[in-house]
């Protein structure tokens, strides 16, 4: 099963190290088999499609309006 360190951190105190906190885990309630670092890219953008067309010489693209 996994769970989100977003999850754990609503019901423990997550400002331990991944590992250190794997091993309690472990030791405590469950075997932790493996943890996955991931990482939010830096270059996200946000953007809101504002308009939808189709495409005049295709049947099933769309030609779409996004404000970033």
């Amino acid at each position: 099963m996994l769970y989100s360190g977003n999850l754990l951190k609503k019901y423990i105190n997550v400002e331990d190290d991944i590992e250190l906190l794997s091993k309690h885990l472990t030791l405590k309630t469950c075997e932790i088999e493996e943890f996955h670092i991931r990482k939010v890219p830096e270059d996200v953008v946000i953007g809101k499609t504002t308009k939808v067309e189709k495409h005049p010489e295709a049947d099933t693209l769309f030609v779409c309006e996004v404000n970033c």
